[in-house]
């Protein structure tokens, strides 16, 4: 997951901006890309030989972007986080959506196992939702700009080939972006 799409993307907002070590799953033969990125400390741990599980403990935030939070909770330390970007949002997490409860109700219930499981060992839990803002928007664009955080781009595909690019990434092995161009 670290070296994919949200990965490269989340490792390098938090080593090289926020200056967290990080630790990321990422099999061997992509470590040499997300290690280039990096700037500050972190691990790559090669999922494929070893369980995370096992070597990772007491880390102040996770984020999830592999569905396997029941796992993750336990490297949590008390009063830390863990965010997913895999699971339905939490209602806290939509609050200025403007959604109707019923909705809001559905959701909290879709995540009750989850968030009880964390605060069962004193996390917080969150399913993050995608939403348009501006400003961390212009944030990221300058970080672009001046390097701060780099693109890696696996393949691009003409328009024409939409399925293909989709097909491509719904194998889960892409390193970085899959680019769709239009024009």
């Amino acid at each position: 997951a670290g070296a994919g799409g949200v990965g490269l993307y989340a490792a390098q907002i938090a080593n090289n901006v926020s200056g967290a070590f990080v630790s990321a799953t990422v099999s061997k033969p992509k470590h040499a890309i997300l290690a280039s990125l990096l700037k500050g400390q972190f691990n790559l741990i090669d999922y494929k030989n070893q369980d995370f599980t096992q070597s990772l403990s007491d880390y102040d935030a996770v984020f999830d972007m592999t569905a396997e939070v029941l796992k993750e909770i336990p490297i949590v330390k008390r009063g830390g986080k863990l965010v997913t970007i895999k699971n339905p949002p939490t209602p806290d997490a939509v609050k200025d959506f403007g959604l109707p409860e019923p909705t809001l109700q559905w959701l909290a219930a879709a995540n009750a196992h989850f968030v009880a499981a964390a605060a069962g060992r004193g996390v917080s839990y969150v399913s993050y939702a995608m939403h348009r803002s501006d400003a961390e928007l212009d944030k990221i664009a300058k970080w672009a700009q001046d390097k701060t955080i780099v693109s890696v781009i696996d393949k691009t595909f003409a328009l024409d080939d939409s399925a293909k690019a989709l097909a491509y990434l719904l194998q889960g092995s892409a390193t970085g972006k899959v680019v769709v161009q239009i024009v």
